[in-house]
């Protein structure tokens, strides 16, 4: 009966969930749409202002480039220009000047001679600024006419991409504002351009172009100025619009000529969808929550609380946490559940504990019968080479061509028999040194001269903070040499652009303590959970084998000593060996 009445009331709340989820969903997905669908009408009408102004200049770019205008004389000049402006009717005026501010060849509609503000832009392009690619003017609007006009210069270049020369046009923008009339935004909404001082320059209400309106003090041409100037994604905002109305705007920037499109929404029309399945929601939330209230009530205590918690441990238990347990407070299904659970968690536990011992030891296992069967293999040869090599040295004397060469041999034989000594250490077969008295400053000096050469070459700077004190210590002294090699080793390779090497040694509370802190690239948290395992490594392969940290901490595990490791990614490790002092 209780589990009857308890699934009764889960649905009931799983009802209000799902409501108020639908509604977020909703309500997020709503707003996605009407900023896609925003910023698609913005593209659409910046596409159209775009491929307007872009096709001006491509009728002067190819004007140039077709007719070599670089190389031509000042009449066939003149007569390309005269073609220009009979083709296409936007243009009212064009000029072609020399860099350095002569004027060559000139056109206009205009009974008079070129405007003033021409001639001045003119001016400033030839003598203030070198063009070496296409400019445009700021937008104005002309004195007799009332039309918004705009300059554009060129510079006039030859095969070379050299340029002597340069073609301003006079470009009448009245044109565009067909454009602009032409686009449909939704039912109330509306579109407008507005060039890089907040002015407007193309509009449905053509009277306030002529006043030299500026829209400044609108929101989302604040945000246009405020943006970066590199960035190109359209941004959805809500507030006041150009008609003081409350609306939905986004805008999409030009590049050339330096201006955004604008387009509003009314906030009513925008938001319609969402207002009506926010109300519906609404409604039904309501009725949700009074259904839950009558029935949770009586029924949360003994059912719906423990069924929480135990999802809330059961989640827990899923990401890996085996520590929590639910506590039993009832004898009824409920608590015979909380029970099972917590025995399946503690089965888990104890399982998870036996399978990491026995993973390990079959590690280790295989680790050592492949070790120590290649070492003893390879051993036996090597002997037999070293010996040959070390005679065919005596007869060859140390005159002979050959003595390098076989020195060589010799000294890589040597090599390969420490190599192989490493590897029956790891396999702890091979373990034949003593132990002594040592002190530890000695010990890791003479580590850090061995690896100087190594240092100085990958432009590595060794600080050695030793402490003056220290008492000796009974260990193992090859043993903690290889450790502190290990550790340098790996510690100057992760500072392949060179870096710092701090090597220090002190004692407290009762231990040994050696620190290896380089300013590498550092490491990730899941790297340090896998740090010490055999054969892991996040070396390339062929630069490491996984196994020195994992002899290393077996080492110092053997000197009932601890070695831990502080990184962070991008700052550096730190690796710290603790031996207990005898």
């Amino acid at each position: 009966m209780t589990l009857a009445v308890g699934f009764f009331s889960l649905c009931v709340l799983v009802l209000v969930i799902g409501s108020i989820l639908n509604v977020v969903l909703n309500f997020n997905t709503q707003q996605r749409l009407i900023a896609d669908r925003q910023q698609l009408i913005a593209q659409n009408a910046a596409n159209a202002v775009r491929n307007y102004i872009q096709g001006k200049i491509s009728v002067l770019e190819n004007a140039i480039t077709l007719s070599n205008m670089a190389h031509e004389g000042i009449k066939k000049k003149q007569l390309v220009l005269d073609k220009i402006m009979g083709k296409e009717l936007s243009f009212r005026q064009m000029v072609l000047v020399a860099r350095q501010g002569r004027e060559l060849a000139r056109v206009s509609r205009m009974s008079q001679s070129l405007s003033a503000r021409l001639m001045k832009e003119n001016k400033g392009i030839v003598v203030t600024r070198d063009i070496k690619d296409i400019s445009t003017g700021s937008v104005y609007v002309d004195d007799i006419t009332g039309e918004p006009m705009m300059l554009v210069s060129l510079p006039v270049k030859d095969v070379f991409g050299d340029y002597n020369e340069i073609l301003i046009a006079e470009v009448n923008l009245k044109f565009m504002w067909d454009v602009i009339d032409s686009l449909h935004v939704g039912k109330g909404g509306l579109a407008y351009v507005v060039d890089s001082h907040g002015n407007l320059i193309a509009f449905r209400d053509i009277s306030r172009i002529l006043k030299g309106e500026n829209l400044m003090g609108l929101d989302i041409v604040k945000e246009w100025q405020g943006q970066a100037a590199g960035t190109v994604t359209s941004k959805v905002s809500t507030g006041r619009g150009i008609m003081g109305t409350y609306v939905v705007a986004s805008f999409e920037r030009l590049k050339t000529p330096e201006w955004a499109v604008i387009v509003e929404l009314p906030v009513a029309e925008a938001y319609k969808s969402i207002i009506d399945q926010i109300i519906l929601a609404a409604v039904v939330l309501v009725l949700c929550i009074v259904l839950a209230i009558l029935f949770g009530i009586w029924f949360s205590k003994s059912v719906t609380r423990p069924i929480i918690s135990l999802c809330d441990v059961v989640q827990r238990v899923g990401t890996g946490d085996r520590s929590v347990e639910i506590p039993v407070e009832t004898d009824d299904e409920i608590g015979k559940l909380a029970a099972s659970f917590n025995q399946m968690v503690s089965d888990l536990r104890d399982k998870e504990k036996l399978h990491q011992k026995y993973v390990h030891a079959e590690k280790l296992a295989a680790i050592g019968q492949i070790v120590s069967g290649v070492a003893h293999e390879i051993n036996n040869p090597l002997s037999i080479i070293l010996g040959h090599t070390q005679l065919l040295i005596e007869q060859a004397g140390t005159d002979s061509e050959f003595c390098a060469s076989l020195r060589s041999i010799e000294r890589e034989i040597f090599r390969c028999s420490e190599l192989l000594k490493g590897l029956l250490s790891f396999s702890r077969m091979g373990r034949s040194d003593s132990i002594e008295s040592i002190d530890i400053n000695t010990a890791v000096d003479e580590i850090i001269k061995l690896i100087e050469v190594q240092t100085k070459i990958k432009n590595v700077n060794v600080n050695k903070q030793y402490a003056s004190d220290l008492p000796q210590s009974v260990i193992n002294k090859n043993q903690i040499q290889q450790v502190i090699l290990n550790l340098c080793n790996n510690a100057i390779d992760a500072m392949p652009d060179g870096g710092s090497l701090t090597v220090e040694t002190k004692a407290e509370e009762g231990r040994i303590e050696i620190s290896i802190t380089d300013t590498g690239v550092g490491m990730k948290e899941d790297v340090k959970d896998h740090l010490f395992e055999a054969f892991f490594t996040t070396k390339p392969i062929g630069k490491g084998t996984g196994l020195g940290l994992n002899l290393c901490n077996e080492i110092v595990k053997g000197h009932n000593g601890t070695i831990n490791v502080y990184s962070s990614e991008g700052k550096g490790t730190t690796f710290n060996v603790r031996l207990p002092i005898v």
